[in-house]
Parts: structure tokens; C-alpha cells; sequence
């Protein structure tokens, strides 16, 4: 790769903001399924924006259910047996 390529490839240092606790509440609702980043991009550089990846979502647990799992874990001898073993090899 030549000197030119090289160095089109770069990024240059990300740009930092302080912001409020109300001021990111509100950027992250108007952002939606997009990145932060993504959203102030698509904001600031409207006319010519690309299209952003739009923002993983987390998967929600069950608390309930979670709970019942481990209950029944601990309650079996599989957790033991697995203590047993990995001390084992």
C-alpha cells in the first residue's frame, strides 16, 4: 500500500463533548435505533450524510425466569460436579 492509501485510511482523533445527564438523555431518545455517533453525524452533516448502522439491542432478561434457572442450578449437583471437574484436569 502506497503512502497516500495509507494515510486516507486513518481516522483522525474522535471529537469529545461534555455533555448533562438531560442533554444525553435526549440525544439518545432522538437517536433511536441508530448510534449516538451515527445520529449527530446524520444531524450535523445532513446534506450529505451516509447511512449509519443502527444500534444493537440489548436483549431483555427475564428476572423471573433467571431466577428459577439458578434456583434449579443450584439446587442440583451440576454446579458441583462441574467445580469437581474443572479442579479435576
Amino acid at each position: 500500500m502506497d503512502q497516500t492509501q495509507n494515510s486516507k485510511s486513518k481516522r483522525i482523533s474522535p471529537l469529545s463533548i461534555r455533555l448533562s445527564k438531560e442533554e444525553r438523555e435526549l440525544l439518545v431518545q432522538q437517536a433511536g435505533n441508530l448510534s449516538l455517533a451515527g445520529y449527530i453525524k446524520s444531524v450535523v452533516f445532513a446534506d450529505n450524510a451516509p447511512c449509519y448502522r443502527t444500534r444493537r439491542q440489548t436483549p431483555e432478561m427475564d428476572a423471573k425466569l433467571l431466577a428459577e434457572l439458578l434456583a434449579h442450578l443450584g439446587s442440583s449437583r451440576v454446579a458441583s460436579n462441574l467445580r469437581v471437574r474443572t479442579h479435576s484436569q
